[in-house]
């Protein structure tokens, strides 16, 4: 059975007045305009088929698929090309919501390999976006990405030169860090733990409160941590708590 044929047997499947039918029926389309060659199927069908109402369908459906690859296409554009960075924070957080809810659904995988490439870019403005992009995605990441390369690209983004991009990348880290408190692999990220300190002491000295209230907020999280995630470092933990502290009285 050719795609076209499976397609108009599903079409026929959402006509029916058998709720179970339509269901697996619409569930059918839903995953077929996944695949590439579902545009040209339609296509062909409002082009071939005898079935005014099929034609209908196809065009509806084809519509959608368009759309969407459209949507996201555009908003991949205008994210790199987008001079004034606060509405390109603002375009990233878009493509952030739209690819949060599509890797949910396993769809949109390709965001990821996008996101790769731009926290490796030699342009500041694309790592920010790339790490912004992680810090949006943190509670579905892991799915995509390997522990060790997800850990190396956080201690990359700690140790970036840019400050827009370190900032990032801190924000990114401590959500990514704050689900996995409770995982076997916590103990993995301990050793940015130094760099994290490093990055508190400097804010507090430079006044970056929100910097300062991320990687305490993080400290705080992960106190209980079972594993423990602190390691060898709790006593700088608990004399950089301190010092914010004192910055506070």
């Amino acid at each position: 059975m050719d795609s076209c044929e499976q397609v108009l047997q599903l079409f026929s499947g959402m006509r029916t007045n058998d709720t179970a039918t339509e269901k697996q029926a619409e569930n059918g389309i839903l995953d077929f305009m996944r695949r590439p060659e579902c545009v040209p199927s339609f296509l062909n069908i409002i082009v071939n088929c005898q079935d005014e109402v099929s034609r209908q369908m196809a065009a509806l459906f084809m519509r959608k698929v368009i759309t969407l690859y459209w949507i996201k296409s555009q908003l991949l554009s205008c994210m790199k090309s987008e001079p004034y960075h606060l509405a390109r924070r603002a375009i990233c957080g878009v493509v952030s919501v739209l690819a949060a809810e599509e890797l949910k659904n396993d769809r949109w995988k390709n965001i990821i390999s996008h996101m790769s490439d731009l926290v490796v870019s030699d342009d500041p403005h694309d790592r920010e976006m790339g790490y912004l992009l992680l810090f949006s995605l943190h509670e579905v990441i892991s799915s995509y990405i390997s522990l060790s390369d997800l850990i190396n690209v956080l201690n990359n983004g700690l140790n970036d030169p840019d400050f827009s991009v370190l900032s990032m990348a801190v924000k990114a880290s401590c959500d990514i860090i704050t689900t996995k408190i409770d995982d076997d692999v916590i103990p993995y990220f301990t050793p940015l733990l130094p760099r994290l300190l490093q990055i508190l002491h400097t804010s507090i000295t430079t006044g970056e409160q929100e910097l300062v209230l991320r990687i305490v907020g993080l400290f705080d999280d992960a106190a209980i941590s079972t594993p423990p995630f602190f390691g060898d470092h709790l006593e700088s933990i608990i004399s950089a708590c301190c010092s914010v502290l004192l910055t506070i009285l």
